[in-house]
């Protein structure tokens, strides 16, 4: 049995979505699983994924703080300190380069805070000063910055799914686009979405597949 955990954005939920699902049942079917990992929180993610028949075993939300399981039950929560995401909230409010926030809740604790910015370099500088005033961990994606508890990445979801079900890890699959996905990447057999043509860069999902299945491992 093989595990392939990706990220969703970027990564199997693309232009090639539809294509993707397909693919990844039909490594289902031969006996692995397939996890989605996502900086996403739960509500986001299950719009998309809803009605869509996609054989996954686990979702990996919030970069690693909230496990489901497939019948979307909360397996594993790592909630922030409730004053520190408010007062965090408050200042992404309050600064001119945020346009929107979201505040992430899960069983009534905050997971993650959340601002859409509209400069990146004015988004960095307020993502530093974030950091550097309380003790929490973040990062910029595309368009939002994402403020989650210190040192939880998503090798936290997937080590709780590891022990779980008992896989090793040379038997995990990652693949992923963006800096959030690194840590994964860079633990298992990880595979980043890249137009680099290093061993580990794969140019969609589809290509990322079709090495899975040149190498025969399922």
């Amino acid at each position: 049995m093989k595990l392939i955990v990706s990220d969703f954005d970027n990564t199997f939920y693309s232009d090639n979505y539809e294509e993707n699902i397909i693919l990844i049942n039909e490594f289902v079917n031969k006996g692995n699983l397939f996890v989605i990992a996502t900086g996403r929180p739960f509500d986001l993610l299950k719009k998309d994924i809803q009605n869509k028949n996609i054989a996954f075993e686990y979702l990996i939300c919030t970069d690693g703080a909230v496990v489901y399981d497939k019948d979307f039950n909360i397996l594993k929560l790592d909630y922030m300190n409730k004053l520190v995401a408010l007062k965090i909230l408050e200042e992404l409010k309050e600064n001119k380069n945020i346009e929107k926030v979201y505040l992430n809740i899960e069983n009534d604790f905050i997971c993650g805070v959340y601002g859409l910015y509209k400069d990146y370099k004015k988004a960095k500088q307020l993502l530093e000063i974030i950091k550097t005033n309380y003790d929490v961990d973040g990062y910029l994606g595309l368009h939002w910055i994402n403020i989650i508890n210190k040192n939880i990445t998503k090798i936290d979801g997937i080590e709780y799914v590891k022990n779980k079900i008992n896989i090793k890890d040379s038997d995990i699959y990652t693949i992923g686009d963006n800096v959030n996905d690194l840590t994964m990447i860079n633990k298992y057999n990880g595979f980043i979405i890249s137009q680099n043509n290093q061993n580990n860069c794969v140019k969609n999902f589809k290509e990322f597949m079709e090495k899975i299945n040149e190498s025969n491992i399922n």
